[in-house]
């Protein structure tokens, strides 16, 4: 099916009507459409031409994991070959709205340490739900794995974050072939220290509309995350 074949036919056989196409900065690949449908107040991320194979691990996570400020879900469409995640809204704003407008400055540090709290959770959930495995690490979030230097995808559209109550929210997962959700502990380390240091490269790249830390600071908030993930997850 090409890219509005599928979405048609996703809206028909769910009876999903009332809804509204979610548009983000970066392109979307053409076999992917998100939608908040108002209806039932959740989110949808529609996949078309994902292999069930490689859906084992994520698909599994996503449905038995004790998701902190939200619930999310997998199907796998197999009449429409169709890969679909529902989540219900989660609490605060996307990220990169803090970074401007009516809601700067109103981001602190508080924001480190819950993500690298959630960066612990999804590792204990993984070790509950995957018991066999204990060499290994889990990742249910997306990155580019095929760089020569890859790294986590911590995006500012992808994290949702709550002022007030202090609570981060991962809204994007990926499928990759079921081995690249694992990580050694060093490719572990790697991967997501590298993914927190390219968000916070952004977040100093917009110093001049929100003052989140200083530039002196920028390097022990580096250290700490490298900390956090030696002592408090591997």
């Amino acid at each position: 099916m090409n890219d509005l074949t599928f979405f048609k036919i996703f809206l028909e056989k769910y009876k999903i009507t009332n809804y509204k196409i979610i548009e983000i900065s970066r392109h979307l690949p053409p076999n992917r459409k998100i939608i908040f449908n108002f209806e039932n107040n959740c989110y949808y991320k529609i996949q078309n031409q994902i292999q069930k194979i490689n859906l084992l691990d994520i698909h599994y996570f996503l449905n038995n994991a004790y998701f902190p400020n939200h619930l999310v879900s997998s199907i796998y469409d197999t009449e429409l070959c169709l890969w679909i995640i529902k989540q219900t809204s989660a609490p605060g704003l996307v990220l990169h709205e803090y970074f401007g407008g009516s809601h700067k400055n109103t981001l602190n540090k508080n924001f480190i340490i819950k993500m690298m709290e959630w960066f612990k959770w999804q590792h204990t959930e993984s070790r509950r739900l995957f018991p066999k495995i204990t060499n290994k690490y889990f990742m249910c979030i997306g990155g580019q794995s095929h760089l020569p230097a890859p790294k986590a995808s911590l995006s500012p559209q992808d994290i949702v974050y709550d002022v007030n109550t202090n609570r981060y929210t991962h809204i994007d997962f990926e499928a990759h072939e079921p081995w690249q959700h694992w990580y050694d502990r060093e490719k572990y380390i790697s991967f997501v220290f590298k993914g927190i240091a390219h968000l916070l490269f952004a977040m100093w790249e917009n110093n001049y509309e929100f003052k989140f830390a200083s530039d002196k600071e920028y390097p022990n908030l580096l250290n700490y995350c490298l900390e956090y993930l030696e002592t408090e997850i591997i």
